[in-house]
């Protein structure tokens, strides 16, 4: 690959990934509607920790540097 089409791909992947936050940012919210209508609490702070752990875990394996995953799922 030359150096535009690297650079197209890399926009590509950028969209894609700003695509499926937007996606993931979508399912938390009918999650917070359905632990409103179940009158749950919103925060599960266990929960939370065990689902950075995982995801930390996936940077590692990826070879993502962690502080950018703890700066999108902290």
């Amino acid at each position: 690959m030359n150096l535009p089409e690297v650079r197209e791909k890399i926009n590509e992947i950028d969209r894609a990934i700003l695509k499926l936050i937007a996606e993931r940012r979508g399912m938390s919210e009918q999650a917070i509607s359905s632990k409103d209508a179940a009158s749950l609490g919103v925060r599960d702070a266990r929960r939370e920790h065990e689902l950075l752990v995982d995801r930390l875990n996936w940077a590692r394996e990826f070879g993502v540097e962690t502080h950018l995953v703890a700066s999108i799922f902290h």
